[in-house]
Formats: C-alpha cells, sequence, structure tokens
C-alpha cells in the first residue's frame, strides 16, 4: 500500500513538473514576442508600418500596440494580479487572432497568418497551464481558501522584472538585425517595392495618404455594355493624418475584354504642395493591389521616378503608398 502511495507521489510530482516546465516555456515565448512587438512597434520599424498600411490600419495603431505589448507582457510574468491577468490574456487573444483574420481577409498566405496563429496557440497553452497561484478562481484540489494563497516573495518578484529586462535588452540589441530581414520580407511579400541603390545625388522619399474620391463617370462610349474604348473617369483628394494634402484625378480606359475580364490603361495626376506626379498602369478591373509607374512631374518632382501602389480602388478605404526618387 505504501509502496503505491509512494509511486502515485512521484506520478503526480512529475506531472507537475512537466506541467510548470510547459507553463513557463510557453509563457516566456509569449513575453519575448510581446516585448520585441512592444520595441518594433514604438519605434516603427519599416516591417511595422508595411504591415499596417497593407492591413489597412492607421500609422499611430503601432504605438497603441506597443505600449499595449509591453503592458501585456509585464502583467502576464510578473506574480500576483490574478486579475489583470486574465486581462491580459483576453487582449493579446484578441490581439493575434485579429491578426489572423485581419490577413486571411487580405488573401495573405500561410507565410502572414501562420505567425499569428502559431503565438496564439501559446498564448492559449501559457493560459490553460498556469499554475493555481496564477489562477482567478482555484479548484479545492490545487489550493486551499484565498486567505491561504501564499504571497508572491521577493525571489519572483526580481525574478520577473529580470525577465522582463533581459527580454527587453535582447529585443534592443537584436533590433536592427530583426530591421534587416523583416524588410525582406515586406518586400518579398510585396507589401513594400524593393529599394535599390539610389544614383549619386538622387533622393528618395515615401508618401502614405489615404484616397477620399469625391467625383466619378463612367462613360459607355462604345457599343452599349462593356467594351473597347470605355472610360471611367475620376478625381478626389489625398489625406494624410486626418488633413488634405493634395488632390487629383485620372481616367481608366477599356482595352481588352474577354469575358468578365476587362483590362484598362490608367493615368492618374496627383498635385501635391510641391509639384504634381504623373504615373500610368495597366489594371485588370476589380482587383486589388495595383502598382503604377511614374512617369513624371512638374516642381520638386519635375525628374520623378517610382513606384505608387494603390489598395482597395473605389472604396471609402482606399489608400496609396509613393516611393518617390528624384534628383540625378
Amino acid at each position: 500500500m505504501s509502496i503505491r502511495t509512494t509511486d502515485r507521489r512521484q506520478h503526480t510530482a512529475g506531472g507537475n513538473r512537466g506541467r510548470s516546465i510547459a507553463f513557463w516555456f510557453t509563457t516566456i515565448v509569449i513575453v519575448f514576442e510581446l516585448i520585441a512587438g512592444s520595441a518594433w512597434n514604438l519605434l516603427t520599424i519599416d516591417w511595422v508600418e508595411a504591415q499596417l498600411a497593407h492591413l489597412g490600419y492607421p500609422d499611430y495603431f503601432a504605438y497603441l500596440l506597443g505600449v499595449w505589448h509591453f503592458l501585456a507582457a509585464v502583467a502576464i510574468i510578473v506574480p500576483g494580479f490574478r486579475l489583470i491577468k486574465e486581462w491580459a490574456y483576453a487582449g493579446i487573444f484578441l490581439l493575434w487572432s485579429g491578426a489572423v483574420v485581419s490577413h486571411l481577409a487580405l488573401g495573405d498566405g500561410l507565410v502572414s497568418w501562420g505567425p499569428p496563429l502559431m503565438f496564439l496557440a501559446f498564448a492559449v497553452a501559457s493560459w490553460a497551464l498556469r499554475p493555481a497561484a496564477r489562477r482567478l478562481r482555484d479548484r479545492p484540489a490545487d489550493i486551499g481558501p484565498v486567505g491561504d494563497r501564499p504571497e508572491p516573495g521577493r525571489r519572483a518578484w526580481a525574478v520577473s522584472i529580470g525577465l522582463v529586462v533581459a527580454l527587453s535588452a535582447v529585443s534592443l540589441l537584436t533590433l536592427p538585425a530583426a530591421e534587416d530581414f523583416t524588410r525582406e520580407w515586406a518586400t518579398d511579400r510585396g507589401w513594400v517595392q524593393e529599394r535599390r541603390p539610389s544614383p549619386t545625388g538622387a533622393r528618395s522619399e515615401v508618401l502614405e495618404l489615404k484616397v477620399e474620391n469625391t467625383q466619378y463617370q463612367a462613360l459607355d462610349l462604345g457599343r452599349t455594355g462593356i467594351s473597347l474604348g470605355d472610360m471611367d473617369v475620376y478625381s478626389g483628394n489625398a489625406i494624410r493624418d486626418g488633413r488634405e494634402a493634395g488632390r487629383g484625378g485620372g481616367s481608366c480606359q477599356t482595352i481588352h475584354v474577354e469575358g468578365d475580364e476587362v483590362t484598362m490603361q490608367c493615368v492618374i495626376t496627383m498635385e501635391l504642395e510641391r509639384g504634381s506626379v504623373t504615373m500610368q498602369s495597366i489594371w485588370a478591373r476589380g482587383t486589388s493591389p495595383l502598382d503604377m509607374a511614374i512617369s513624371g512631374g512638374t516642381g520638386d518632382y519635375r525628374t520623378a521616378r517610382g513606384t505608387v501602389r494603390f489598395w482597395d480602388i473605389g472604396t471609402p478605404n482606399e489608400r496609396v503608398r509613393a516611393e518617390i526618387i528624384t534628383g540625378d
């Protein structure tokens, strides 16, 4: 009888040890991701800018996400604060599940929505494996009455704070390398255009704007219905940080029709404070994003070249990112 009891206790102890290891492993993974994400967002590296632009979220989201990332990481890793821990786990569940849905909604592949799904799984595992002392409500078998719970000691606080400091230091020290490889990720996924070395004296400028369409007219110039020569004419305003930054307009003319697929030749001119930029491209109607080549300009942009990308064309969420190179 005593031998069986001893074996049962050893088995239970082994199970608890394995559960504890799994909890701390999954917890440190998500805490490191949160702290690294906080640094990336607050310092707003190119990857963050490109991802927010791709998903259609405003730039200031980076700062909100950076603050909440760090607060969630601290709430989860330190002892005590059981109710706040529950809110932190709920917050990161919404964060990563929202990232998965956002990428899926735009038709992005596994390489984009897979990482947030993985961190979501780690977060759920960490929450499920958390020990009794970190639970809001404890089962009788786990721990005694609320008043019997031991208060976290100084050692637990020192270890948790040490982990936050260490992971923060690693995140900041590896930031330059992170910027390099995440910039390649953004380029490979088509969120930004590849930046080639500019000739001597050339300058590069990136403009991220929201498009506010104000006028539109579809002209049926050929036979009734969609046919060659039909034209869409439009104009609107360019908005940056909630303010009008310019205006523009253009036209797209039908040059090929095959069933429901309509191909158009588009020319747009965008007038900004320091000059205008003209761009053109072939567009398969209804598709997004659209990349247009800058063909010229006026004022400070008289030698302009580069690429302009449009997303969500013709919708209230239409936005544009222009990478303009000027100079010799």
